[in-house]
């Protein structure tokens, strides 16, 4: 595990995650209010990869993701969204390597607004990648570089710092997420974004 998060941080989000996911049943059913289907695209290092010998960096593209959550009201206009998605699968290049990303995420929210929900939270990242061994020459700079594909399913686990904001309308709502790698290290921090449309189930209609 990488834990870029500073630890009193940490702690805490995780305690409050863990507090409120695995003992639900001290809290009131009534304060689940929603389930929450999520479909959208992930925007993994966005601006921020070398793409072409000439300095372009890469841009937005579609790479679509799915996540499950659901709302619980602590009080008032605050709440906690635990959340568990997963990445489509990515071929890299023309190689025979692909990359997989589940994670597994908690938000603490505030709603200022009926129509305004933001986000502050943290995210357990699980990036899986499998090949056959090939070598591949890719561009590097303004020649080439030999890259070698795993030869077995590596796992790579990372925590993230998350910040959100949400527009809603009635059961439908459009989130805009940031996820920081590496907080706490200037020289190795990065982020991906995702942009996604969520639908809202009220818990009392399951």
């Amino acid at each position: 595990f990488n834990y870029d998060i500073p630890m009193f941080i940490l702690k805490k989000l995780i305690f409050l995650s863990v507090l409120v996911s695995l003992n639900a049943s001290a809290f009131s059913l009534s304060q689940f209010e929603n389930l929450q289907v999520n479909f959208g695209t992930w925007q993994e290092n966005y601006n921020q990869v070398q793409e072409t010998s000439s300095g372009e960096l890469n841009g937005f593209e579609i790479r679509p993701y799915l996540s499950f959550g659901v709302d619980y009201n602590i009080y008032d206009e605050f709440g906690f969204i635990p959340e568990v998605g997963y990445i489509l699968r990515e071929n890299l290049g023309d190689s025979s390597v692909t990359k997989d990303i589940f994670y597994l995420r908690g938000d603490f929210t505030y709603a200022p607004k009926e129509w305004l929900r933001l986000r502050l939270g943290t995210s357990l990242m699980w990036m899986t990648i499998s090949g056959d061994g090939s070598e591949e020459d890719l561009a590097n700079g303004n020649g080439e570089e030999t890259y070698y594909a795993p030869n077995e399913r590596r796992n790579i686990f990372n925590q993230t710092l998350d910040f959100g904001v949400e527009y809603i309308h009635k059961k439908t709502s459009l989130r805009l997420q940031n996820y920081i790698y590496a907080v706490t290290d200037s020289d190795q921090r990065i982020s991906s974004l995702s942009l996604s449309v969520n639908y809202q189930i009220p818990v009392s209609e399951l």
